[in-house]
């Protein structure tokens, strides 16, 4: 069965900073932090290694689009160019 190349190292990106790819740090204690997209301030204690924060808000932003156009697709090999 044919596999999406990325999708073994999904896993290893989950802790990467969307912003710089730097690796998470994860705190003990909640800090006040600004989210670098949005910049919105709130409570955290994820962060990148060089600072950066993005909020959930932020971190999950078009994930609705990305679901319904996967769930409307109707081909068995979505990969192959469709002509859109």
């Amino acid at each position: 069965m044919w596999k999406y190349p990325d999708c073994e190292k999904a896993s290893e990106r989950a802790d990467e900073c969307l912003i710089c790819t730097s690796p998470l740090e994860y705190l003990e204690t909640d800090e006040l932090m600004e989210c670098a997209v949005c910049h919105k301030k709130e409570n955290s204690k994820t962060r990148c290694v060089n600072g950066h924060y993005v909020c959930n808000e932020c971190h999950t932003a078009g994930l609705d689009t990305i679901l319904g156009l996967c769930l409307s697709e109707t081909s068995k090999t979505p990969w192959r160019s469709s002509g859109r």
